[in-house]
């Protein structure tokens, strides 16, 4: 199977199709797409597809996103949205910098790489 790029990037504009979103219906695998519905505030359905291939890349996007509202001031707040984690798996990259998969509550993970000089931070936090 040929692996997908993502085609250039166009700049978001007002002319854009825009899909108001109120609430999510959940995600679904169905093959090697990726299904995620949603409720518009006027009540219809929409469901967005997504090849496995670039499904990284848009939740790169969403994260990307969520920064743009700034970070909270106040760290541990339960109003920032913080995901819970229910498991987390945890090894080594071959370059020595440490991988996590937190697994969520209610489902999901996302992999993580953290670099060595970030790690001793953690390390320093974890064990004061």
């Amino acid at each position: 199977m040929m692996k997908e790029t993502a085609p250039a990037a166009a700049p978001l504009t007002s002319g854009h199709l825009r899909l108001p979103i109120r609430a999510t219906l959940g995600a679904k695998r169905e093959g090697e797409k990726m299904l995620v519905g949603f409720i518009q505030p006027n009540g219809v359905v929409v469901v967005l597809e997504f090849d496995e291939s670039i499904l990284n890349i848009v939740i790169g996007s969403l994260l990307k996103g969520r920064s743009a509202f700034g970070e909270p001031a106040a760290i541990g707040v339960a109003s920032e949205g913080a995901m819970p984690v229910a498991s987390m798996s945890m090894g080594r990259e071959m370059n020595g910098d440490l991988f996590l998969r937190p697994h969520f509550q209610g489902g999901g993970h996302l992999g993580l790489t953290i670099p060595t000089d970030v790690e001793d931070g953690l390390v320093r936090y974890l064990n004061p």
